[in-house]
């Protein structure tokens, strides 16, 4: 469990699309320990794999002061839209409104 860099707007890793995780192991649950405790130290409320320059479909969020670890997330039903402000740990001091 450490706290790691983020990986800043402009670094080509960010586009990167995540791969899908095959493996449930070490590796992988370090992955997500290093994910939460480096969005808390930002601070932040989520924080996906590309931006520690992992390239893998994974994240961790904090809602409601719960951690969620995603794995190989989808979205299977959306109904609506929410318009909030938003800001990415991976482009600091920056927010804008989000339509989702």
């Amino acid at each position: 469990m450490s706290v790691r860099p983020i990986v800043l707007l402009g670094d080509p890793r960010l586009r990167m699309k995540g791969q899908p995780v095959e493996t449930f192991g070490r590796l992988l649950h370090g992955l997500l320990d290093d994910l939460a405790h480096t969005m808390r130290d930002a601070p932040g409320v989520g924080l996906a794999a590309p931006q520690l320059g992992e390239p893998l479909a994974a994240c961790v969020i904090e809602v409601e002061g719960r951690l969620h670890e995603l794995v190989n997330p989808s979205i299977v039903r959306s109904t609506g839209d929410d318009r909030d402000l938003e800001g990415c740990l991976s482009i600091p001091g920056y927010v804008a409104y989000v339509t989702r």
